[in-house]
């Protein structure tokens, strides 16, 4: 599977490698030779001498090498925001475009690109196979081409030589008395030296700066010389796109992989058939709707107006264009403004808190429970004059924030699948903060290890790890834990003076030896927690969010039907109560289209009362039913008529107490809707029978009086009173709307049972 991940990614590769370089290009253009800079820090132009001796970032776009090691840093995020800086120094804010395009097309938009490649090419079972991996070296060396004049080239590099000639190896450097160190901690003395400082490249972790070093590298023992062997620029930049992004990625996609096998397992659906999993996801579809309040124009000839008003569509554009309005001023703001900005906007401030008064205003008016804004609104409108401006700016952003409530929502409701995780975090962190602060509390503090991060303490260490655990410098801290410096002490004393225990700016140096066993701390941490931990949560999040979006070309339930379903259930509960007499639940069902209602077909009552029996809904105090119960029997009825299953393919999910949308709960009464129905109609049926038998009664003895004293016939039987009785509360659907062609799929699926029952028993 691997293997197969390769081939899917060799387009991905051509991309990025169009892309890197198009944009390498493109800084050539805009920042070649533009990004120097004196000793105060002020960009040089071209046409000045200073231009000759300014300072160059290694990270720059003066030579195509270093324009492509520059814009892949920039991809990567590592420390990309100085590059930014340098950029604006020289060129001014335009130069922000550049980069902003940069990191969303290429580190939000390509990169995960390449994450989504990998999880799509990923197997269940990944196979355990070795992938060699043959690195080729370009057949072409693309020089590099500078603006330079070549004989000031070769002024500045003469001089440049002239300085670093007396330090030019270690053995003069002692002769001089001078330290010989390295220029990084991180190196490739032996093997696990390079292994390390491969594992940290792999967490893309301050890669650029071990990159530059290796590109000073000349030999052992000699002093570096800047940009000495640029080749090794592809060197790193092939490690990066191999051992950072497919690999850990790799990674990723295992975790992920990983955790919906075993959510499939621990989910109780691993063992489900293909239509037992439809199933469950209608009865998903089914419970994330609810009752829906029918919004109903006022009595009042004015309420009336404002709810008219509030609701066209030209009222809503009109206050969007004023909170876009008042939002693009507030991007004007800065600091010294002239006299004229700011009247204008306070004017316009004031306008738009006016507007939006009177916004709140009438939906209050017209909409009772649209109160939020009033409250708003009325904290606005209080503040003095002098706060008007800030008040009023502040505000426009909270309304456009409102339109995402539903998103918001969402996320919300996302958040507890994700506590289990961060238990299991916090307890983590919780045991390295205690071990680190076993093992370095007494580490001397240096540029990385200071007074914010350290072990001295536990919050500060937990803080530290929590910071260690986004990448932020951890190498940096890591090997300033694992060096000891000369003069150190392996256990000092506790004393209250020393930095970091006293930040008093005559404290005494903290001068404890660092511990080797940080390697091995920092490396397991990093990869329990932001390779294992962040990544499962990632997991959850992507699979949260794909359980919310999913759109099944086949599914059961589509959302315009429940769309159907909530609207036909506001008309009947239009305050969104959650409860419909049972009474009612005849012209419910008569109201909702197939497959899960029956408009437009022909009910005959046997087949209502047969129906109503296999939907078994729960009764409550009141002769209540609830909206849940109802949807979740027509669904599965629907479903269970729609795929020919059996009573054992879905089970009545249909419980009993379910709260209203107030405070009060209703009680099931230990009764269905169709016993209810059944009784009703049954007792209907023997009142009418008695008040007919009644009459007759009544009639019979009355002839009989009749004819007793005229005649000494027989009384007879009245034959013109018929036997069929209609149900009063049925709604009759009315003959235009009846197709007798039509037929409901319950009604399929019970004739196929019966001709079924009546085939089996002829043949016994």
């Amino acid at each position: 599977m691997i293997g197969r991940a390769f081939a899917s990614i060799g387009n991905f590769g051509v991309l990025l490698f169009l892309f890197i370089y198009i944009f390498a290009l493109m800084g050539m253009q805009f920042f070649g030779n533009t990004m120097r800079f004196d000793d105060q820090g002020y960009p040089t132009p071209h046409t000045v001498d200073a231009f000759w001796n300014g300072t160059v970032p290694r990270s720059n776009f003066d030579t195509l090498p270093w324009a492509i090691a520059t814009v892949f840093q920039v991809i990567t995020g590592d420390n990309w925001s100085a590059v930014l800086y340098d950029a604006i120094r020289g060129n001014g804010m335009i130069a922000s475009l550049y980069f902003i395009i940069l990191v969303m097309l290429g580190d939000f938009v390509l990169m995960n690109l390449f994450l989504a490649l990998l999880l799509d090419n990923f197997a269940t079972r990944s196979e355990h196979s070795t992938t060699e991996i043959q690195a080729k070296s370009p057949g072409v060396l693309i020089k590099r081409r500078s603006k330079i004049s070549p004989i000031e080239a070769n002024k500045q590099r003469i001089i440049r030589r002239m300085v670093v000639a007396q330090l030019t190896s270690q053995y003069v450097c002692e002769c001089w008395g001078a330290a010989w160190k390295p220029v990084l901690s991180k190196n490739f003395d032996n093997v696990g030296s390079a292994m390390l400082t491969f594992f940290i490249l792999s967490t893309s972790e301050n890669w650029s700066e071990i990159m530059k070093a290796a590109c000073d590298a000349t030999s052992p023992s000699m002093q570096p010389i800047v940009n000495h062997n640029e080749v090794w620029i592809v060197f790193f930049i092939a490690f990066m796109v191999v051992g950072s992004f497919f690999v850990m990625n790799v990674f990723v996609g295992v975790i992920i992989d990983n955790f919906n096998t075993m959510k499939a397992k621990l989910g109780g659906d691993f063992l489900l058939t293909p239509e037992q999993k439809k199933w469950m996801e209608a009865n998903k579809s089914a419970t994330r709707i609810g009752p829906i309040r029918m919004l109903k124009a006022p009595i009042q000839v004015f309420r009336r107006l404002c709810f008219q008003i509030v609701r066209t569509r030209y009222f809503e554009t009109f206050v969007m264009g004023c909170i876009l309005t008042n939002t693009l001023l507030m991007a004007t703001q800065h600091f010294g403004e002239s006299p004229q900005q700011l009247s204008i906007t306070y004017v316009v401030s004031e306008l738009s808190t006016e507007i939006f008064f009177i916004e709140a205003v009438m939906k209050i008016l017209a909409i009772r429970y649209n109160r939020a804004d009033f409250g708003i609104e009325f904290a606005m409108d209080t503040h003095d004059d002098g706060a008007a401006y800030s008040s009023g700016s502040n505000f426009p952003p909270c309304r456009v924030f409102q339109q995402h409530r539903a998103i918001l929502s969402t996320l919300y409701i996302s958040l507890p699948g994700l506590s289990n995780i961060t238990s299991i975090l916090f307890l983590i962190l919780f045991v390295y903060s205690t071990m680190g602060v076993h093992l370095f509390a007494k580490v001397a503090l240096t540029s990385d290890i200071d007074s914010h991060a350290n072990f001295q303490s536990f919050g500060v260490g937990f803080l530290f790890l929590l910071r260690a655990a986004t990448g932020e410098s951890w190498d940096h801290c890591m090997y300033d834990l694992a060096s000891s410096t000369s003069g150190c002490v392996s256990d000092p004393p506790y004393d209250p003076d020393m930095c970091g225990f006293n930040n008093s700016e005559d404290c005494k140096p903290l001068n404890g030896c660092g511990n080797p066993v940080a390697y091995i701390f920092f490396c397991s941490f990093t990869i329990i927690v932001s390779y294992v931990m962040l990544n499962l949560t990632v997991a959850v999040v992507l699979e949260g969010f794909a359980s919310s979006q999913q759109e099944d070309d086949d599914a059961i339930l589509v959302p315009e039907l429940l769309d159907e379903f909530q609207y036909k259930w506001a008309e009947l509960d239009p305050v969104a109560t959650g409860f419909i007499r049972v009474d009612k639940m005849l012209q419910f069902i008569n109201s909702v289209a197939p497959p899960l209602g029956w408009f437009g077909i022909p009910l005959p009552m046997p087949q209502c009362f047969r129906y109503m029996y296999s939907l078994r809904i729960p009764l409550y105090d009141g002769e209540l039913v609830h909206f849940r119960d109802v949807i979740m029997a027509m669904t599965r009825e629907m479903i269970k008529a729609t795929n020919n299953w059996s009573q054992g393919d879905v089970r009545n999910d249909n419980s009993a107490g379910h709260p209203t949308r107030g405070s009060s709960h209703r009680k099931f009464i230990g009764f269905y809707a169709h016993e209810y129905l059944a009784a009703r109609y049954l007792q209907r049926r023997v009142t009418m029978w008695l008040v007919r038998r009644r009459q007759l009664e009544k009639k019979k003895t009355g002839d009989f009086i009749r004819k007793m004293k005229k005649s000494s016939k027989k009384p007879q039987r009245d034959k013109k009173l018929g036997d069929t009785l209609v149900l009063p509360m049925v709604k009759r659907v009315p003959t235009s709307r009846l197709d007798a062609s039509r037929q409901h799929p319950w009604l399929e699926a019970q004739t196929t049972t019966t001709t079924t029952t009546t085939t089996t028993t002829t043949t016994n």
